[in-house]
């Protein structure tokens, strides 16, 4: 007996139901139980039979088979808190799914300021140090008071100086010079104030030894 017999030519393929003893593996008609060749469809019952069992067995294993990944949609964020997709200056959670109504002020760090501004902001500060030293050691004096305070302004405005040229890459050009001008301007006003001064005390010393 031949397993391997494909049955009859115009049986292509065996049916549902044909594993029963006594049922045609590829026509599904009753035949004997100790039937060889199929009355019906002259097939060989017992390949038949085979075939229908190995394709039922392999239907139950693709069946069993885990089906195929499927390829996944981008990845979402992980939970935690984000910028408010709608509403500035504010934090909303997400959850990992979905936002939820939890939603808080967003941390805003100051601005930072901008180079442009911070050399604006130092030429300022120069110059306007530069005008109240010129201020200072312009004030009169007098041998009783002295020139203490002249000479403070002086100084003040000779550090303005100095401070615009070191910081020469964040202060305008024009701004050194001005600073420059001015330092130069109240030094020159106390040298001569105090010259001034010095011809006061000579008068007096020249008419107290004259008494």
């Amino acid at each position: 007996m031949n397993l391997s017999d494909p049955g009859p030519s115009n049986a292509a393929s065996p049916i549902n139901g044909g594993s029963d003893d006594s049922t045609c593996g590829w026509c599904g008609k009753a035949v004997e139980i100790d039937a060889v060749t199929c009355p019906s469809c002259q097939g060989n019952i017992l390949s038949g039979r085979a075939y229908v069992a190995a394709s039922k067995a392999e239907a139950t294993s693709i069946q069993q088979r885990p089906a195929a990944p499927t390829p996944s949609s981008k990845p979402k964020a992980p939970a935690g808190w984000y910028p408010h997709p709608t509403m500035a200056a504010t934090r909303r959670y997400w959850d990992g799914e979905a936002w939820t109504d939890n939603i808080a002020p967003a941390d805003v760090p100051a601005p930072a300021v901008k180079s442009h501004d911070q050399s604006r902001i130092v030429g300022a500060i120069a110059l306007a140090a530069a005008v109240v030293g010129v201020v200072m050691a312009s004030q009169g004096a007098s041998l009783l008071t002295g020139t203490s305070t002249q000479w403070t302004g002086a100084g003040i405005a000779l550090g303005a100086c100095v401070v615009a040229g070191l910081m020469r890459r964040s202060v305008a050009l024009w701004i050194r010079i001005l600073v420059a001008l001015a330092a130069v301007f109240a030094l020159g006003s106390v040298i001569y104030l105090e010259h001034q001064l010095d011809q006061q005390r000579q008068e007096i010393s020249n008419l107290v030894h004259s008494g």
